[in-house]
Parts: C-alpha cells; structure tokens; sequence
C-alpha cells in the first residue's frame, strides 16, 4: 500500500504503511524487509522535508538505519541517498563521504552500472573533471 500512496503523492499515508510494514518485520525478524521499511521512510521523509527542515534529521535516521542492516547492495543505495540529502543541503562534504562509501561498494559489487550511478552523483559536487574521478570514468 505504500508504494500505491507513493505513486500518487499522498507521502504521508505512505509513511504509515511503511511504519506498520516495519513493525511486522521486526515482529518476524525480517531484516530485508526491515532495510526496505528503512528505505522507504528515509525517501518518503527526504521528499516531505523539502521546504520543512525539521524533517531531515528523520530521513538521515532512517537512511543510517538501513545502510546499519543492510547487505552491500543496501549499504549502496542508502549512500546514495544520503549523499543526495546532504547535496540538497547544501552539505558537499557529508554528500562527498557518502557518495565514496557508495562508490566503494560499487566497486564491492563489480557493477559497472551502479559504479557509474556513484561517479555520477560525486562529479554533481565536482564539476571539473580532475585526479580519481576521472581516471574511473575514463574506465568507462
């Protein structure tokens, strides 16, 4: 149900879902499920707090809770995202950090799509072409 309220935009109905999804797989001991709780309320938090501050310190919470259980590919995603949320706030150096553990476990995956994805978002802060940024996506 909470991605339906996604689709539509009703973030906070989805927030609810995905709160009550959490509480079912903690309650069943299903870490995936809980990774993916975790995701969900980080994005849906991260998009609610544009304009409203207060609701970053929650995305932040729950992006660090899903890369804390996550397997690499989770470990991945939620870098991703909270490079994403610090780049919004303007932080380059939380997003910079955050976008080279993502590019670290792109390399850990040996995807060169994701790996891409990471040098993409890390060349966002970093405009110019310059020293490891470039010679990786020279690989490319």
């Amino acid at each position: 149900m909470g991605v339906l309220f996604d689709n539509v935009g009703c973030l906070e109905k989805a927030i609810q879902c995905y709160d009550k999804f959490l509480i079912i797989c903690k309650a069943v001991s299903d870490q995936h499920g809980e990774a993916l709780a975790y995701n969900c309320l980080g994005v849906d938090y991260q998009l609610l707090a544009i304009g409203k501050n207060e609701l970053y310190k929650q995305a932040i919470q729950y992006h660090e809770k899903h890369r804390d259980i996550s397997d690499s590919h989770g470990k991945f995603i939620a870098h991703i995202n909270l490079g994403l949320l610090f780049s919004s706030l303007k932080d380059n150096s939380n997003s910079n950090v955050n976008y080279q553990f993502a590019l670290k476990y792109a390399v850990m995956l040996a995807s060169p799509v994701v790996q891409i994805l990471a040098l993409g978002n890390m060349t966002d802060l970093h405009p110019e072409p310059h020293g490891k940024i470039q010679h990786i996506a020279e690989q490319y």
